[in-house]
């Protein structure tokens, strides 16, 4: 991937390097909420480590998606 407009002038791993911790700060906030909500949800589950797992798969999965876009958005400008 070249540097292009939509990239701030990096490339695509520089771009990621910068997206990912700013979509972090800006996005994780949104997702508190809903996180509460599913552990209230899946307090019935005895396991930790299971309760665990899914609370860090809900976690990835979210910012995995974000992830994604990123890279598609800084692969649409190039």
């Amino acid at each position: 991937m070249s540097t292009g407009p939509g990239t701030m002038g990096l490339s695509l791993w520089g771009f990621l390097a910068v997206w990912t911790p700013m979509m972090a700060a800006m996005m994780l906030p949104a997702l508190a909420p809903l996180t509460s909500t599913y552990l209230r949800s899946i307090r019935a589950v005895r396991s930790s480590r299971v309760r665990a797992i899914r609370t860090t798969a809900l976690v990835g999965g979210y910012l995995l998606t974000w992830i994604g876009f990123g890279v598609l958005g800084g692969s649409w400008w190039c």
